[in-house]
């Protein structure tokens, strides 16, 4: 993505969630073990919602009516930390604090797709906060993701807590430049993919189960589909 087209698409507001639903970046870093040095804080990114067909294709949508490639990418960052960041603003403590705690909804994806039940759920950090001098910068080809969760889109948690996925090479970081595909129109299956869900269940699968089905290993999972 040229450096415009990811503004335009991190400056879509999600600031008019209705509810108290949060994505909180405040233990994005509860993996990590204690006295490793951390120079840099997370303060927005994308929201990756997604499942997996039988040949293992990342999808979202709804299967057999709106089934796509890659995840729905939703951005997850409040207005002041995008501007912030595109300007190199310098964010106090009290700032990071609250850019931390971001407002989220999946119903335009529900609404748009007709996308129901249980999806992975990854966080792609892509902005951030610099501990030594406090300035926020975009970093928009390397992307540090969290370990998989998976929820239902039907009663989506009122708070999600990403855990970046530290020391998991398969999983945590990728450096690419995100084309987005744009808004379908309208429902549209894809002819051959995304036909019939496999995964994720309604189980909670073990950790190395769900870092099995990273968006970073999966095919088409590096390719966002924005709502």
């Amino acid at each position: 993505m040229h450096r415009s087209a990811s503004i335009t698409l991190l400056s879509i507001a999600l600031l008019t969630a209705t509810g108290c639903a949060n994505v909180s970046l405040q233990q994005y870093y509860v993996r990590v073990p204690q006295g490793t040095k951390i120079d840099i804080d997370p303060i927005g990114g994308y929201m990756l919602l997604y499942w997996v067909d039988a040949s293992g294709t990342a999808c979202h949508g709804a299967p057999g009516l709106s089934g796509q490639p890659g995840p729905a990418a939703i951005t997850v960052a409040k207005t002041d930390a995008i501007q912030g960041a595109s300007g190199g603003a310098s964010v106090t403590a009290a700032q990071l604090a609250d850019y931390q705690v971001i407002p989220y909804t999946v119903s335009d994806y529900r609404q748009s797709s007709g996308a129901t039940g249980p999806h992975f759920f990854q966080f792609d950090n892509i902005l951030w906060r610099l501990r030594g001098n406090g300035q926020a910068f975009r970093d928009s080809a390397d992307h540090f993701y969290s370990v998989p969760q998976v929820i239902n889109v039907d009663n989506a948690p009122s708070t999600l807590y990403p855990a970046y996925a530290w020391g998991r090479s398969e999983c945590d970081r990728s450096q690419f430049v995100v084309v987005p595909q744009g808004v379908l129109d309208g429902p549209a299956q894809h002819p051959t993919q995304c036909r019939l869900k496999a995964f994720p269940s309604s189980s909670a699968p073990a950790e190395d189960v769900l870092l099995s089905y990273c968006v970073k290993r999966l095919p088409q999972g590096l390719r966002y589909r924005e709502y």
